[in-house]
């Protein structure tokens, strides 16, 4: 069909122009909804790979080289390094609780990681970073402390 031409409207008569090849991984579950429901075409043979993992930064494997290979994660037995993993990588701290937990001040002075205290109206209070106005902050908490 002609995209150009369709105003709205009747749908049992639109003919489709175009198609798209959105990244969706079939295990979604609104990819399953909508492919179940004829809405989305589940992708099969289109060439495209695709790979889930963990990424590392390039300074924390010059930081502590074992991060490079999978046996850097575990202990001599190994097993998982869940206290090597606890001290390396801290948790990410909401504004809100960086404000109300972490701050002296509550965010009422401007410091390196807040320029203020976040506003709740605007949905700042659970964001972990937000340009120009809170860097984010990472710390040890009771969730990884081995």
């Amino acid at each position: 069909g002609d995209c150009t031409i369709y105003k709205g409207g009747d749908n049992d008569k639109y003919v489709s122009c175009a198609h798209v090849m959105p990244e969706l991984w079939n295990t979604e579950p609104m990819m399953l909804e909508k492919s179940n429901t004829g809405v989305v075409e589940v992708p099969r043979h289109s060439g495209g790979i695709g790979a889930r993992g963990w990424w590392i930064t390039k300074f924390s494997i010059e930081s502590d080289p074992s991060l490079a290979f999978y046996r850097g994660y575990q202990d001599e037995k190994g097993e998982g390094n869940r206290q090597k993993l606890a001290e390396r990588f801290k948790r990410p701290t909401t504004w809100s609780d960086y404000c109300t937990v972490i701050s002296a001040t509550n965010c009422s002075i401007r410091n390196g990681i807040a320029t203020r205290a976040p506003i709740k109206d605007r949905g700042e209070d659970g964001r972990y970073f937000v340009e120009g106005s809170y860097t984010g902050h990472f710390r040890a908490t009771d969730e990884n402390n081995c």
